[in-house]
């Protein structure tokens, strides 16, 4: 089940183009050596009109993030986390146009996340990630526009 809803999500996120992205396991294995020895390291994957594909990798927690108009799509690749999501987001901060980060949330839930997980988070929950020292955690991120 989880394999088919990766794949209609990235369908609806090509939806828009009229041309078919391939990107390989060994591609991603390539970025994922570059992006390595960084506490937080992305490449970009595909950019579209409504949406976009990112490879992350982790060596550290990340902030709270809260995409006012973006839902996101994880697909976990190598390590573990935890995903805090939901609740209230402590000391925010507004970034970019609807983009709001913040140190901490407040009341959410947490879910340990793992290697073929699949997360949806819609746009306005905040969320984020959290790493044990000494883990590592590297996930495909999907950014649609709502």
């Amino acid at each position: 089940m989880k394999i088919s809803i990766l794949l209609f999500s990235a369908a609806l996120l090509c939806a828009q183009s009229a041309k078919v992205d391939v990107i390989s396991n060994a591609e991603m294995q390539r970025m994922e050596k570059k992006i390595s020895g960084q506490k937080i390291g992305s490449e970009s994957l595909a950019r579209y009109s409504n949406s976009s594909m990112q490879l992350t990798r982790r060596e550290t927690s990340g902030v709270v993030e809260l995409h006012q108009n973006k839902a996101d799509i994880f697909y976990v690749r190598a390590g573990e986390a935890t995903l805090v999501e939901g609740g209230t987001v402590n000391h925010p901060k507004t970034t970019a146009p609807h983009e709001i980060r913040g140190e901490s949330i407040t009341g959410g839930s947490r879910h340990a996340l793992g290697a073929g997980d699949l997360v949806h988070i819609p746009a306005g929950v905040p969320h984020q990630l959290l790493l044990a020292p000494g883990k590592t955690f590297t996930y495909i991120a999907f950014k649609i526009d709502q």
